[in-house]
């Protein structure tokens, strides 16, 4: 197992940079002289993600709490399924709340939530 430094770590680069198990898996033998299995990789960025999920609770929560919301949207496709990036601003600007929903079929899914503080 590893350390929540190199958790954090892996899940910043699958989502921030946006690197595949195997890229991370290469990027770690290369700079770290780690040696890590794509599996162990995969099961440490889930994880990250079960472990922000009372965040993205709280987070929906404030912003069902607010009087008035401002909000962006942009979307896009990426290999064939269509992505949303949705930006909030509370009315008082105190932080910036990012969502990003990835559908696969617009009419038949529902998005996932996503958040990432900005």
């Amino acid at each position: 197992m590893v350390g929540p430094m190199l958790a954090a770590f892996l899940s910043a680069l699958s989502v921030r940079c946006r690197m595949s198990r195997v890229k991370i898996r290469e990027h770690l033998s290369y700079w770290l002289s780690t040696d890590l299995s794509v599996g162990t990789i995969d099961r440490c960025i889930r994880e990250a993600g079960v472990a922000c999920f009372p965040v993205v609770e709280e987070l929906i929560q404030e912003l069902q709490d607010e009087e008035l919301v401002h909000l962006d949207e942009t979307p896009w496709y990426e290999k064939g399924c269509l992505k949303w990036l949705w930006l909030t601003f509370p009315t008082i600007i105190t932080s910036c709340r990012v969502f990003f929903w990835a559908v696969k079929n617009e009419y038949k899914s529902t998005p996932s939530i996503h958040p990432l503080d900005v």
